[in-house]
């Protein structure tokens, strides 16, 4: 079944399935960028059509100047064994030394591993750039209800970086609320 048939043939011919061998479970997927932008031009006015994900923008480090303390990667603490909070370990290889802040652990060649924060304006925009070369059309920034306040400095940073980086590259943004753990008082 391809992506265009399931979404009701709404989408542009690009089958990131169709490459794909049944022997050895390998793709040559390429970022349908420059075709889908050709084809395409993202209208700002509507959601309709669109191709959205879910941005939490809500990971902190100590080495950043937003909350200046790790934040869902672990609980205030710099993530090691006892304290990471998160089940899979990000890709980083095209991130820079300056977006990467040192976590407590340390790779098989002995090296310590890093992890990247929202709060950093490059980080994002090349969050929404990897949106633009892989066909998506834009994000929800997603904030939650409950922590709104506690919080509002950081989110507000981020999401100022995402419109800058959205009106970069083309993208469409927009702000979900998530009502988890709102209580009365919310």
């Amino acid at each position: 079944v391809s992506i265009r048939n399931l979404a009701g043939g709404l989408l542009p011919i690009f089958d990131p399935f169709e490459n794909i061998s049944n022997e050895t479970y390998t793709s040559n997927l390429e970022p349908p960028s420059e075709i889908y932008n050709k084809m395409f031009d993202i209208d700002p006015k509507t959601m309709y059509g669109k191709i959205l994900v879910g941005y939490q923008g809500w990971f902190t480090t100590s080495c950043d100047k937003g909350l200046k303390r790790w934040h869902h990667w672990s609980d205030r603490e710099t993530p090691g064994l006892d304290t990471v909070t998160v089940d899979m370990w990000p890709e980083l290889e095209e991130y820079d030394a300056d977006e990467l802040c040192e976590t407590e652990f340390v790779s098989k060649d002995g090296k310590k591993l890093s992890l990247f924060s929202s709060y950093n304006k490059k980080t994002v925009d090349r969050h929404v750039r990897w949106m633009k070369d892989y066909g998506i059309d834009g994000c929800f920034v997603q904030r939650f209800i409950a922590d709104i306040r506690a919080f509002r400095h950081m989110r507000d940073h981020v999401l100022r970086n995402v419109q800058k980086s959205s009106e970069r590259y083309g993208r469409v943004f927009s702000n979900v609320y998530d009502l988890t753990g709102a209580g009365a008082s919310s």
